[in-house]
């Protein structure tokens, strides 16, 4: 992930793929990051353009680990909504076999 690092501004800005991370993914983790950043997204030709404004003074290396923090935890937030589409259809017949098994019990 290539950085580009302002310290006196005390900003990072760096790009991910639009194909890889959703918008939902990128504000959950900027929410979670609330307390240490201001996060800031645009697109551009197939990338989500990231800014991340420290919220105290990092130091360029202390940018650099927090532009790599978010990164983990927006793969963390992506990750959980493939987990999710993947576990729907287990989670469905199992609702779905719940609600049949309750209405036999019922009679």
């Amino acid at each position: 992930m290539k950085l580009d690092i302002d310290a006196k501004a005390r900003e990072v800005s760096f790009s991910v793929p639009t194909k890889v991370y959703s918008e939902d993914a990128l504000r959950i983790a900027a929410a979670v990051f609330e307390s240490k950043c201001v996060a800031s997204a645009g697109e551009s030709k197939g990338r989500h353009e990231l800014t991340l404004k420290a919220r105290k003074d990092l130091g360029a290396e202390g940018l650099a680990a927090l532009a790599g923090e978010f990164g983990n935890e927006l793969l963390n937030q992506e990750y959980r909504f493939v987990v999710a589409r993947f576990n729907r259809k287990v989670a469905d017949f199992v609702v779905a076999f719940a609600k049949t098994d309750a209405n036999d019990g019922a009679r």
